[in-house]
């Protein structure tokens, strides 16, 4: 499944089965922050937090892998990766044991519509913090023998994970529903296209994204006064201009049910996507299906865990989920079962799906799905780090604050009226595709009285 975003509250319905207890007060109020924009076009964020003695730096560029260029996959990932690889000032083994001596974390990742890089330590270490994360953000050098051994590197992982059914059941239905559209990339990107990489196309790479215009930076934790000011000089210095926004061609809609067999004959169970495209993260149905998504497949007291878990038996766990990003969305049901299950509970999960579609869903059933996302709204919140994050996600899609500091309100406030207005809008049980990852027989033969069927092997 494309997750055009972290798992943030701004943008998934998080999946449980226990009733929460940690609903905060409806006059609960978010953590004092501050906000300054720099001449450069960088946006930072200030966040204290005196409670514990540590300190992180976050980095979020407004770039991730959806926009990697053509035959070039993976070079977003591999971008981030090599920033800890070595600087203008230092090489990789001189930064590592750095990292090491002082107990500092750098992580760098990469997802579909953003990338995100993030420093931390202790708090006696935070005038370092600041050079360092500078230094391997902002001053990046990238040489030829660390790109070799983090080719090969990428290359064993991509190549591993086409041993992972799951894995691989996601990015065959990406494929599916995407097309040759830059939303089938993934993050690691394909083996050919890894191999390819030069250093002058991580430089290209960098110089045109790593840019301060749309970037946003997090100082998070215990830091004083000068620290602050110091990130701030520092980073005022980062020059660069973002290009031209590129414009993505239209995603084309499903039409009709259709089906997908990618098979594989080692497989002894079969892995079930059901995907058509949704809204994209500005739509004013946000929540609305969210808790419809909930109500449909959000939890073990869901519909279709209810159905197809708890009284049919056909699998362990069965889900559904919008996710939302800044040009389109995705929806989806994921599941696996037998191989002589499987057109039973591809039928079975389609009339669920198409009930609740004509008939919307009842009070006691929204009631239920309010209290799982309000349950987990702390969690969004309850650390300064977590606080950021969703902060910066915020200003990538150019959401207001209030979306955090209304929260409670804005989920209280949705009607049973407004959640099946919003399913008639925007779910589709009848424009859909299915992709099964299963072997040949005995699957494809419960499939063809689905819809129409298409069938290729595993690659």
């Amino acid at each position: 499944m494309k997750k055009f975003v972290s798992t943030l509250i701004i943008s998934m319905f998080a999946f449980g089965c226990a009733t929460p207890t940690n609903i905060l007060p409806k006059d609960y109020k978010l953590p004092d922050y501050q906000e300054v924009h720099l001449e450069n076009g960088l946006r930072v964020l200030f966040i204290p937090d005196k409670k514990l003695p540590k300190l992180s730096i976050s980095m979020m560029i407004p770039t991730g892998y959806v926009s990697d260029p053509m035959a070039k996959s993976g070079l977003g990932q591999m971008v981030a990766r090599m920033l800890s690889k070595g600087s203008t000032k230092r090489k990789a083994d001189k930064i590592a044991k750095e990292l090491d001596y002082k107990g500092i974390s750098f992580s760098a990742s990469v997802l579909p519509e953003y990338t995100m890089l993030g420093i931390s330590s202790l708090s006696k270490f935070q005038g370092d913090l600041v050079g360092l994360f500078e230094e391997l953000s902002l001053n990046p050098m990238f040489r030829p023998d660390e790109l070799d051994r983090l080719k090969k590197r990428i290359v064993a992982v991509v190549k591993k994970e086409k041993d992972e059914p799951r894995t691989m059941a996601s990015r065959y239905a990406d494929q599916y529903l995407y097309g040759n559209h830059p939303y089938a990339q993934t993050a690691n990107g394909e083996v050919n296209d890894i191999s390819s990489f030069t250093l002058k196309d991580l430089q290209a790479y960098y110089q045109k994204v790593y840019v301060p215009q749309g970037a946003v930076v997090a100082l998070v934790g215990n830091y004083n006064e000068e620290v602050k000011k110091d990130l701030m000089a520092k980073f005022s210095k980062w020059q660069g201009k973002s290009p031209a926004e590129a414009v993505l061609p239209k995603v084309e809609e499903p039409k009709g049910i259709q089906v997908r067999l990618v098979t594989k004959a080692s497989l002894r169970q079969a892995e079930v996507r059901i995907v058509h495209l949704g809204p994209s993260r500005k739509t004013e149905d946000f929540m609305a299906l969210r808790l419809a998504a909930g109500v449909l497949g959000g939890s073990f007291s869901s519909r279709l865990m209810d159905e197809i878990r708890d009284n049919l038996g056909l699998t362990y766990s069965i889900r559904s989920r919008f996710s939302f990003g800044q040009n389109t969305g995705e929806f989806q049901i994921a599941s696996f079962t037998r191989l002589d299950k499987v057109g039973e509970l591809v039928t079975k999960s389609l009339d669920i799906y198409n009930k609740m579609y004509e008939d919307g869903i009842t009070e006691e059933e929204l009631l239920r799905a309010k209290a799982l996302v309000l349950g987990r709204f702390p969690r969004s919140v309850e650390t300064s780090e977590s606080l950021a994050s969703n902060l910066m996600i915020l200003r990538l899609y150019g959401i207001s604050d209030d979306y955090l500091k209304e929260y409670i309100n804005s989920v209280e406030g949705i009607s049973v009226s407004e959640v099946n207005r919003a399913i008639k809008k925007h779910m589709k049980p009848k424009d859909l595709k299915v992709l099964v990852y299963a072997p040949e027989f005995p699957v494809k033969m419960q499939l063809q009285s689905i819809g129409l069927l298409e069938e290729k092997k595993a690659h």
